[in-house]
């Protein structure tokens, strides 16, 4: 059994499915990185998903926002790895985090779906404070780090433990 990471556009999503349930491989998890709607169904990735293959096999959303040329030079990057099941996300992040690459695991597949790739890019530094530390982290870390420090900070200030 292997675990599968997808990567295509929604529009392929379902196709991608059907290849996959047809592959003579065993999947042991199924993740994808897809956002959206399917076109003629309007239906989500992971309603997809389970039209096409059931319940069978664990599934898990990676989302981010992430800047591929970021990621390819190795620069620090931060995503959320939505799964129901708390044990097969751990060992998806373990599987796919590296030390500038860093998933971290959330619930909620619909949200990470859906609400979280719509809003992340929206992500703006405002606050006079940040100035001079974002533009700083722009430059020696680029984008996405930058998002993900200002992200993680909000919400831990919104959200104080």
């Amino acid at each position: 059994a292997e675990d599968v990471l997808v990567v295509v556009p929604s529009h392929a999503f379902r196709e991608m499915m059907h290849r996959l349930a047809d592959a003579k491989t065993k999947i042991k998890n199924l993740a994808w990185a897809t956002k959206g709607f399917e076109t003629d169904s309007g239906l989500l990735p992971h309603q997809v998903a389970q039209d096409v293959l059931g319940n069978s096999i664990p599934t898990a959303v990676l989302s981010g926002p992430t800047f591929a040329p970021e990621v390819a030079r190795g620069l620090p990057s931060a995503v959320t790895l939505a799964c129901a099941n708390a044990q097969v996300g751990q060992q998806l992040i373990e599987a796919l985090g590296s030390p500038t690459f860093r998933p971290y695991l959330a619930a909620d597949i619909v949200g990470c779906s859906r609400i979280r790739p719509a809003t992340a890019r929206r992500l703006t530094l405002r606050s006079d404070s940040w100035g001079c530390c974002a533009t700083l982290s722009v430059w020696l870390l680029g984008c996405e780090a930058t998002a993900a420090v200002a992200s993680f900070h909000w919400r831990s200030s919104a959200y104080p433990r």
